[in-house]
């Protein structure tokens, strides 16, 4: 690289790690699925998991619905995750956020809930909240992926990229065919600078049957970061 080259390439890395550190929702935002399973990177409740018999409820209607449920009997995990649920799905995170801080009192130990509750949190931009619901809800001997892609997405967004390294590796271990953990992975590395490791576990992300289309324009930013392009290799 020449000079100009490495100016940029310094710019670039600068701008990537604001824009990680900002808006998650940029870089390590990725609704791919796999084995027709939502692999949201957060694994946050959607309307996917309301019964089969309701699945087809408008939001409004949705909320109604589990919300008397939730009324009715506000000790039942099912019924406080399921109205969560169904007001995030519905754009009131900081209700769903709240819903479940009430019911974390009968289910202070129940690690399902603890890992939706920790992610709803996070989806939220309760990021450190987040981090320590998460880390109460990961067991290391029986790991859930989506929660510890979660505890890595809450390092990333706080700038911790080591951090969100190492979660995302322990995920990726969990679930090595999900290309949203391999995209997120792939960008914490290349905020620490290794842009080859990045570039490796993007292309195989890339490969995948079912992918998000972020997947590719990360993977092109990080050959820009090498000075190269992907219409160049073609």
């Amino acid at each position: 690289m020449n000079d100009i080259q490495l100016y940029e390439r310094a710019i670039t890395l600068r701008l990537l790690r604001l824009v990680m550190l900002l808006s998650s929702a940029i870089v390590f935002g990725s609704c791919a699925k796999s084995n027709g399973e939502d692999v949201f990177n957060l694994g946050l409740l959607t309307v996917s998991t309301f019964p089969s018999d309701t699945s087809d409820m408008e939001p409004e209607q949705a909320i109604e619905y589990y919300g008397s449920l939730y009324s009715t009997n506000p000790k039942s995990k099912k019924n406080a995750l399921l109205y969560a649920a169904a007001l995030r799905e519905g754009g009131q995170k900081a209700r769903a956020v709240s819903v479940l801080r009430t019911a974390s009192a009968y289910h202070a130990k129940d690690l399902e809930f603890l890992s939706a509750y920790g992610r709803t949190t996070l989806d939220n931009d309760e990021t450190n909240a987040a981090i320590k619901i998460l880390a109460k809800a990961d067991d290391p001997k029986h790991p859930d992926w989506r929660t510890v892609s979660a505890r890595g997405t809450a390092y990333a967004k706080l700038g911790r990229y080591q951090d969100a390294s190492q979660q995302f590796e322990r995920a990726l271990k969990l679930a090595p065919q999900n290309p949203s953990v391999m995209n997120n992975l792939a960008m914490a590395k290349a905020a620490n600078g290794d842009l080859k490791l990045a570039e490796a576990l993007l292309r195989k992300a890339s490969q995948m049957p079912i992918i998000d289309p972020k997947v590719k324009q990360n993977l092109g930013l990080v050959l820009r970061l090498q000075g190269r392009t992907i219409t160049e290799e073609k």
